[in-house]
């Protein structure tokens, strides 16, 4: 097993220094099958890297998003975006969107007024809010309205989803905003 590891390691040297070699012009074909003929994984492994390294043109080296870390490419994108700067209230149940300054302001709790309010034939409630947001219940127990009561929405554990509940009262649904 030593031998061989050995014998490989040898060939996959000889095979980058071949292949970095100016003097050798061997073609990409070549240089591919040359690769392809080592056996051990790692090996094979570093010597298509180098070879791709050594191509002329790539990819990496004509883009250069491709060459630039992740965490680089999302703060020059997020920097880019021209958001109207808006209030928590029109922000709550909108988390999906990623915003640095909107996680500092989050909200837990919102009071609401409701405007109108519909219940469809299979009594899935929607309400819409005297600011304009619309809510829809996604539990299924009923969840009766007075417009004329205070209402608060609340976030429920880690942000995944929402209640809907009365200020004077207990009881409270699950909802997801829609608009």
């Amino acid at each position: 097993m030593t031998k061989q590891l050995i014998i490989t390691s040898v060939v996959a040297l000889g095979v980058l220094l071949s292949a970095n070699s100016p003097a050798q012009a061997q073609s990409l074909d070549e240089r591919l099958a040359a690769c392809k003929s080592i056996e051990n994984a790692l090996q094979r492994l570093v010597c298509f890297d180098e070879v791709a390294a050594n191509v002329k043109g790539s990819s990496v080296a004509s883009n250069p998003v491709a060459g630039t870390p992740a965490s680089e490419r999302a703060q020059s994108v997020a920097g880019k975006k021209d958001r109207p700067a808006t209030s928590q209230r029109d922000n709550f149940g909108f988390e999906h969107i990623p915003d640095e300054e909107a996680e500092k302001e989050k909200a837990d709790r919102l009071a609401i007024k409701i405007a109108n309010h519909s219940v469809n034939r299979v009594g899935v409630l929607t309400i819409e809010t005297t600011d304009g947001q619309v809510w829809e219940q996604l539990s299924a127990e009923r969840f009766n309205i007075d417009e004329s009561a205070d209402y608060y929405l609340e976030r429920g554990l880690f942000g995944s989803y929402f209640f809907l509940g009365r200020t004077d009262g207990n009881r409270r649904t699950r909802v997801k905003r829609i608009k």
